[in-house]
């Protein structure tokens, strides 16, 4: 029986168009009343997840998100950050030197969870459109205080040429991830949605046995083999993620994840 299903949210629960499907909100809204756990997992701060907590009935007592591609688990009722780890020791100054060198786009989000940045562009606009959390102008080479997270960001083609430059200066002491077309994102080096998902699994008390999970990027993979069940979607660009993967369903687009869905609970 599954008793716990999570979603990466952006090019997997949501569409093209950043919108759940009808029939995925059903089949969620019918496993949930059976008894099952539903849990958003995304790169998102909590803040930018609530319009769709609100759309399947997710903030009642003792239901969870996952945030910040795991540095954060967040009760949805309470608020109540009960799993946090920052970013340690990162030398922001640095990284902001080599965005300007790569012709990437700078942000992080501070502990209050306010987008950092040292320039507005179109980049950083981009993402404070995406979660409405609030801006923060500063100067990185002086800045001082503890961040959550790190982003460049750029155009796709500009990303696929950086990714493996940045990985390779900065994996060996923090998680390097890409989770969309745009970002690349550095984490702490023990955080991932997968630990982030094995923590809540044990706080719950479920076994590996009842889960399943939904992913589309390499910031999925994690959680995808913290799962019994996992599937990536079609339009994931991650090779990876789909040799992993249960199955491969359609695309975020079309109504795999509901029909997925159905086979268990129906």
């Amino acid at each position: 029986m599954i008793k716990l299903i999570a979603f990466d949210m952006d090019g997997t629960l949501l569409n093209s168009k950043g919108e759940i499907l009808k029939e995925s909100i059903s089949a969620i809204l019918n496993s949930k009343n059976k008894g099952c756990k539903i849990v958003l997992a995304s790169g998102r701060p909590f803040d930018a997840l609530k319009k769709y907590l609100h759309q399947l009935l997710l903030c009642s007592e003792n239901e969870y998100s996952i945030c910040f591609n795991g540095s954060k688990i967040v009760n949805n009722l309470t608020k109540e950050v009960i799993f946090f780890k920052k970013l340690d020791n990162f030398n922001i100054s640095e990284a902001n030197k080599l965005s300007k060198e790569l012709n990437l786009s700078l942000m992080a989000y501070s502990k209050q969870e306010e987008i950092l940045y040292e320039d507005l562009n179109d980049d950083i606009l981009f993402e404070y459109n995406l979660t409405k959390n609030p801006l923060k102008q500063v100067m990185f080479n002086n800045y001082q205080e503890e961040v959550i997270k790190i982003l460049f960001s750029s155009t796709k083609e500009n990303i696929d040429r950086t990714y493996n430059l940045i990985k390779n200066k900065y994996s060996q002491d923090y998680n390097v991830v890409r989770t969309h077309d745009k970002y690349i994102e550095i984490i702490n080096k023990n955080v991932s949605k997968g630990n982030a998902l094995k923590y809540l699994l044990s706080y719950l008390k479920i076994n590996k046995e009842d889960t399943m999970s939904f992913g589309d990027n390499d910031n999925d993979i994690s959680l995808l083999l913290t799962t019994k069940y996992s599937y990536a979607m079609k339009n994931s660009s991650s090779s990876e993620l789909k040799n992993i993967a249960t199955e491969v369903i359609t695309s975020n687009d079309d109504i795999g994840i509901a029909q997925t869905i159905n086979k268990f609970f129906n």
